[in-house]
């Protein structure tokens, strides 16, 4: 996602002569993941917020904010101790079983003694080779080319500008 978002960006900007070389076929780098889009419990303050502008990123954009599926569902999160909650994120908690139950019915928190549940509302999840199959069509209908299958082993440098000319 971050390589195919970067070379939209990139695109958008008027820089076209852009290729994105991918060891993997498209959307694959995380192979267990549905792209939770998150930024609960995520230290230091400085990565906190950059997930919090991520997030909304994802609401803001245009294609992004309308791929089928983006889901904004909220998260239950368990923890073994109290958060402390800051401001600049929803989040609910600690809950209380009826609550969980409401906001997910077949969550198993068969016993939440000793542990403590939180609601963060503003986070969602996306299938991730539908994102990047999206920014990737984008980033080419603007010019940039994407190579799968191909590992870079290292660039070569105009040594008079110091520009990577391949």
């Amino acid at each position: 996602i971050i390589g195919s978002s970067i070379a939209g960006a990139l695109s958008q900007r008027g820089l076209t002569n852009v290729t994105v070389y991918d060891p993997n076929t498209a959307g694959i780098a995380t192979p267990a993941s549905w792209a939770w889009l998150n930024a609960n419990q995520k230290p230091p303050h400085a990565y906190k917020s950059l997930n919090q502008m991520g997030l909304r990123g994802w609401r803001s954009d245009a294609l992004l904010s309308n791929l089928e599926s983006l889901k904004w569902t909220g998260t239950l999160v368990r923890t073994k101790e109290k958060l402390e909650l800051t401001g600049g994120y929803t989040a609910e908690g600690p809950q209380s079983m009826e609550r969980i139950r409401e906001l997910e019915p077949e969550a198993n928190f068969t016993n939440i003694r000793g542990s403590y549940v939180y609601y963060f509302a503003d986070e969602g999840h996306v299938d991730p080779q539908e994102a990047v199959l999206a920014l990737r069509q984008q980033a080419m209908e603007n010019g940039v080319s994407f190579v799968s299958g191909e590992r870079v082993i290292g660039l070569v440098r105009n040594v008079q500008d110091d520009r990577v000319i391949g």
